[in-house]
């Protein structure tokens, strides 16, 4: 059975997802903007963002893997789309995507990509966060506020603007740590926390409805709710160094045993077939 990833051309070089799923070795990855191909597969999964637009369908079924945070009312809803299956990365807006589109939807959150940890920049601080420190419209808009609070009380680094930043998994391993920061979405995070558990980092994630689901506190990762609640944490691991070696080794086996690219890509073509019908992640 021939299986593919369908995804747009700059996603090819920059998303950590798309080389997650290249590494994976299982799928073949192909060009969304080039469609002449994909009659050859028996079942694709598109990973993309807006409303993909079928123009070749496969032998068997198309499914649209959305990992973005917009409603069905804040993209194109198209009278004419051309897929089986819809996968969402959280299950806030469940109802939305069922009504827009008609077609049975899956919850399917977002992956880590593994990438060489041996070596990168020197780590002159002690926690990190990467991605965008400012506020994106009103997903991250605290998140200037909460970064400079924390900051005040650990040398914090903020990297911003690298694009793919190409020793993420180092810095993240050798940083104290990791703050994995999104919009609460229910059961719903960006990939940023499955990359700092798949780097062997100690995980320090805002809390959002549901990730008890797939974590433990304090065994797998460790959520704050609020900038004061992560400072005393902080200050609480750097007293028993013991316990934030072991979160950390723990969090990175969880996220091999269930939370690689391998692990997702299995799971939706599984349900795609028929032989399972939900997300196989949970604790």
């Amino acid at each position: 059975m021939r299986l593919a990833v369908a995804t747009s051309k700059k996603k090819f070089k920059y998303g950590p997802i798309a080389d997650a799923i290249i590494k994976s070795g299982i799928v073949e990855l192909v060009s969304l903007e080039d469609q002449s191909k994909f009659h050859e597969y028996d079942h694709i999964i598109v990973f993309y963002n807006k409303v993909p637009i079928i123009t070749n369908k496969p032998k068997g079924r198309i499914a649209w893997w959305m990992n973005d945070l917009r409603k069905p009312e804040e993209l194109e809803v198209l009278s004419k789309y051309n897929f089986d299956d819809i996968f969402l990365c959280h299950k806030t807006y469940d109802d939305l995507y069922k009504e827009a589109y008609k077609k049975p939807l899956y919850f399917m959150p977002q992956c880590g990509h593994s990438q060489p940890r041996e070596k990168g920049r020197l780590i002159n601080w002690e926690t990190v966060f990467i991605g965008k420190a400012e506020g994106k419209k009103y997903y991250h808009n605290d998140r200037p506020s909460v970064l400079a609070e924390i900051g005040k009380y650990t040398n914090l680094k903020t990297i911003s603007g690298e694009g793919q930043t190409g020793d993420q998994c180092w810095i993240y391993n050798k940083s104290r740590y990791s703050l994995a920061m999104s919009f609460p979405m229910i059961e719903g995070t960006s990939n940023r926390l499955y990359n700092i558990l798949a780097s062997a980092g100690f995980c320090l994630v805002r809390y959002f409805p549901g990730i008890e689901k797939q974590f433990e506190n304090k065994k797998h990762l460790v959520w704050f709710k609020d900038a004061k609640e992560a400072v005393e944490l902080i200050q609480y691991y750097n007293e028993n160094e013991d316990e934030r070696a072991s979160i950390a080794e723990a969090g990175f086996q969880q996220f091999v045993d269930k939370h690689t690219a391998t692990k997702r890509l299995q799971n939706m073509f599984a349900i795609m077939q028929g032989e399972e019908t939900k997300f196989r992640g949970y604790l």
